[in-house]
């Protein structure tokens, strides 16, 4: 019955390309007894390009049959369920093998009600991908760069100069990557000139490279010491702006480092 569950599923996954719903729902290759790799490869697949596989390029990497199903919210709580029955089977099975083997019997039952914590995360699509008991100390030290740096600055990230998108975000925190989205001439490079100069000010080391449509690009580098409220005017080249220690980049894009 497993196999033909998970043919129904990943075919109307395939038929519908519907990436969306198994990625919300938290399906997983642990979910598959019988199409456990090729579950995993279309996840993959859809992490990388955002959508569904072909299933033209699905049957060139498979033998898998793609057959008649297009209900994937129908098939996909039906897989649900033969998991969570797996999962429990096992979960039981091997608290009575436990027991059985004279086990710790406190021991027996720590292991037991983990197990059910996690498929009960499973049942709700919810990835328990923290151990707070293993991962405490990196979230501790995290936590507390961002309290110092609350107190020393009043914001745990860098200003971005904008004081309601500061509000809402408390700034680009360390290994961010923003991307600033606009048409054409509606000031997305001078948006990050001022993100660019307001960090500056605070005492950030910026670098801003701006690559012109033609693929050319022109560099400035700007120093601690730059005035934000000496703004480079659109008609002087950029060379002869008042930033020295500026790296130009208009690929619209922030990286917090």
């Amino acid at each position: 019955m497993s196999a033909q569950t998970e043919t129904l599923f990943i075919s109307a996954v395939l038929r519908q390309s519907d990436h969306m719903t198994p990625v919300l729902s938290g399906v997983t290759p642990e979910w598959f007894a019988t199409y456990s790799d090729e579950w995993d490869w279309i996840s993959r697949y859809i992490d990388r390009h955002r959508k569904c596989p072909s299933k033209t390029l699905f049957r060139s990497k498979f033998d898998m049959t793609i057959v008649q199903s297009d209900d994937v919210e129908y098939t996909l709580g039906e897989l649900r369920d033969e998991f969570l029955n797996r999962s429990l089977v096992a979960a039981v099975d091997t608290a009575l093998n436990d027991v059985q083997d004279q086990q710790d019997p406190a021991k027996v039952l720590e292991d037991l009600s983990a197990s059910l914590v996690r498929i009960q995360g499973s049942a709700a699509g919810a990835a328990n991908e923290s151990d707070v008991l293993d991962d405490w100390e990196s979230v501790y030290n995290e936590v507390s760069r961002r309290y110092e740096r609350q107190e020393a600055t009043g914001m745990s990230g860098i200003p971005t100069g904008f004081a309601t998108l500061d509000a809402v975000t408390n700034g680009p925190q360390p290994g961010d990557y923003w991307i600033v989205g606009a048409r054409l001439g509606q000031g997305k490079t001078w948006t990050l000139i001022r993100m660019a100069a307001t960090a500056l000010y605070h005492g950030m080391v910026v670098q801003y490279d701006a690559w012109s449509s033609h693929g050319t690009r022109s560099r400035c580098v700007p120093t601690r010491s730059f005035n934000p409220t000496t703004p480079c005017s659109r008609s002087r080249p950029v060379n002869s702006c008042p930033a020295r220690t500026l790296t130009w980049w208009p690929t619209r894009s922030f990286s917090a480092t």
